[in-house]
């Protein structure tokens, strides 16, 4: 349930909201004039939503590259699953140290011309 709460109350409510997002099913917008400033959820609620959005930056980044061996929406479903298969076993390791070090390993396949084992 979403609660809306104007920001001059929000220091008279925090031991109340606190309270209340424990139960992990109340959500607030905080409110100055007719803006929307803050939401403040639980943290459950904080992962999942971080979770999806990690996992759409990944869609979109798989949906920008060239995809000739997918010929059907079942193989690219397949590959697609693989891919969050393997993603699963990097999860403690970023973005930027995964680009870093799958670039290390295509350069040096690409120098020794062998493909990997």
């Amino acid at each position: 349930m979403l609660e809306t709460i104007r920001v001059a109350d929000l220091p008279a409510r925090w031991a109340e909201i606190a309270t209340t997002l424990r139960s992990g099913e109340h959500e607030f917008a905080v409110t100055e004039g007719r803006q929307v400033r803050a939401v403040i959820v639980d943290p459950a609620r904080y992962r999942r939503l971080v979770a999806l959005a990690e996992r759409e930056e990944r869609r979109r980044r798989a949906l920008a590259l060239p995809l000739t061996a997918a010929t059907s929406q079942a193989d690219w479903d397949a590959g697609f699953a693989a891919l969050e298969r393997v993603s699963e076993k990097f999860a403690g390791v970023s973005d930027d140290d995964l680009d870093t070090l799958f670039g290390e390993v295509l350069a040096e396949v690409r120098t020794t011309g062998t493909s990997p084992a």
